[in-house]
This record gives structure tokens, C-alpha cells and sequence, in this order.
């Protein structure tokens, strides 16, 4: 009875740093390269669940905002050979319309999940 117990024990830990030990991807998506007067998305998608009203936007002083943040989010959960995975991200949309020509930079966004604070990377956009 006390092997199993132990057994239960250090199974229950592999799983919990198994789980604890997942990745959480944050990322920038936008054109690297648009047209004057032609507006674009930039989309920022982390793959976990992010604490309320925890996402910072980068400022976009060279460009409109025509719209968002426009929130999207998506849950799944899968059952193959008897085992469950699931799946989940947010994704923030802006639409943003350039101003001039040239070639800007899209700053970093910032998130948190689980207490841990996420950014992205910078994005540079060439406007011509």
C-alpha cells in the first residue's frame, strides 16, 4: 500500500512540472510591408488564458486606428486514444491605417499569464 502511495505521489509531481513547464507563446503578425493609404491588421495572440485586463498595447503614433482592439478567443479540447488535450489563445486585432511613408516600428505588446508578464517582439512595417 505504501508503494503505491509513493508511486501516486512522484507521478502526481511529473505532472505538475510537466503542466508547469509549458510554454506560453506570445506573438506579433502584421505586413512587413503596405501601401499609403491602404489600411492593415496587426494581431497579437498569446496561447494561453491572460489575466483580465492585462494586455498593454504598444503606442502607434505613426499610424490611424481605424479599429479595435477587437478580442477573439478560442478554447479546444481533444480526445485521441483515450487522451485529453486541450488548447486555448486570445488573439487582439487592431486595424491601423499609415499616415506617411516611410518605415516604422510596431513596439512591443505586453501580457500576463499565471502572474508571469509576456511581451512581444518589435515589428518593423516599410510603408510605400
Amino acid at each position: 500500500m505504501m508503494r503505491i502511495r509513493h508511486f501516486l505521489l512522484v507521478l502526481s509531481l511529473l505532472m505538475t512540472s510537466w503542466v508547469a513547464s509549458a510554454q506560453v507563446s506570445f506573438t506579433v503578425d502584421a505586413p512587413a510591408l503596405t501601401a499609403m493609404g491602404q489600411p492593415f491588421r496587426v494581431a497579437f495572440t498569446v496561447d494561453a488564458k491572460p489575466e483580465d485586463g492585462s494586455f498593454k498595447a504598444p503606442s502607434f503614433s505613426d499610424f490611424d486606428i481605424l479599429a479595435g482592439p477587437s478580442v477573439s478567443t478560442g478554447h479546444s479540447v481533444q480526445f485521441i486514444n483515450g487522451k485529453q488535450s486541450s488548447s486555448y489563445n486570445c488573439t487582439y486585432t487592431y486595424t491601423l491605417m499609415p499616415r506617411e511613408e516611410g518605415t516604422f516600428t510596431i513596439g512591443a505588446a505586453s501580457i500576463v499569464v499565471d502572474g508571469k508578464s509576456y511581451t512581444t517582439k518589435s515589428l518593423p512595417i516599410e510603408v510605400i
